[in-house]
């Protein structure tokens, strides 16, 4: 995979252009060199490895801003009690709060993952691709369904039940 990959994941964004410097540095993993490995050569023989990667990546930025009331504020418009820590103005004094304000923000995420799919391997006997098997992704997808199978039947069975009753 990448070396980079620690210095990718800690890095944050403050603007739009870190946040497509940051994309670009993400999207540098799905390239054709972090799919298949170096080649390894041993005597006659050269293995390469090949890896399916997927990545999924989402950033967001937004910019807002408003003005505070159109009139004075009465005791109808303070009926809740004010958040802690948030100065009020005293109740029923038609004080108005300085109006105006703006404010901003961005974030974003990403993941990818890879994981080695096929080994191949080059020699005077000619070129040979065997997969790599994931047991435990296959015995995973066989439990689940097994059990989506048992739950189905089961809700069946009850339902059967209840309609001879």
């Amino acid at each position: 995979m990448t070396e980079n990959h620690d210095e990718v994941v800690a890095q944050s964004v403050h603007t739009i252009d870190e946040g497509y410097s940051l994309l670009e540095k993400l999207l540098r993993v799905v390239e054709h060199g972090q799919i298949f490995g170096p080649p390894i050569t041993q005597g006659e023989h050269t293995v390469i490895t090949a890896s399916v990667i997927r990545a999924g990546y989402g950033f967001g930025f937004g910019v807002g801003e408003g003005g505070g009331p159109a009139g004075p504020i009465t005791d109808e418009d303070q009926g809740a009690e004010p958040f802690e820590g948030i100065e009020q103005p005293p109740r029923g004094t038609g004080d108005v709060p300085a109006a105006g304000g703006a404010g901003g923000g961005g974030g974003g995420g990403g993941a990818s993952l890879g994981r080695p799919v096929a080994v191949i391997t080059i020699g005077p006997e000619g070129v040979e691709v065997k997969p790599v098997i994931d047991w435990l992704k296959i015995g995973l997808a066989a439990a689940t369904t097994l059990g989506a199978m048992f739950a189905m039947f089961r809700a069946m069975a009850d339902t059967a039940a209840n309609l001879r009753e």
